[in-house]
Order: structure tokens, then sequence, then C-alpha cells
């Protein structure tokens, strides 16, 4: 028998809440560095900041695929 995900106080899964709030934050820290370079340019450590969190927001993504597939 299959068990569910724990839920939060509005039905969610603790872990769907989770990488819905870690994706807000990526993505308004991808707007920021975008808006940052459009007038000071990227460092090559900015760059690579920028990179892991698109790499990140691709894993997390998948991840809600899951959640999709599943329903």
């Amino acid at each position: 028998m299959k068990s569910s995900p724990p839920q939060s106080r509005n039905g969610q899964p603790e872990e769907l809440k989770k990488i819905n709030a870690d994706l807000s934050d990526l993505f308004h820290q991808q707007n920021d560095a975008l808006e940052n370079a459009v007038f000071m340019g990227m460092t090559d450590e900015q760059s690579k900041a920028f990179e892991k969190r698109r790499e990140r927001i691709a894993e997390l993504t998948a991840r809600l695929e899951q959640f999709k597939d599943a329903a």
C-alpha cells in the first residue's frame, strides 16, 4: 500500500510546498541577477551562480512533473 506524502494545513504535500517556495526564491534571484547584469554585466562568479541556480530550477521543475504524473 502506497503512503501519502505529509500534508500541510492547506492540503498541499509538504514537499510540493517546499519546491514551490524554492522555485519562487530562485526565480527572484535569477530576475535580480538579470536586472543587475543589464547595467553592470556579470562577473565569472555571478555567471557561475546564475548557471547553478538555472540547473537547480531545472531539477525542481522535473520534480514537479513527477507530482503531476502521480496525480
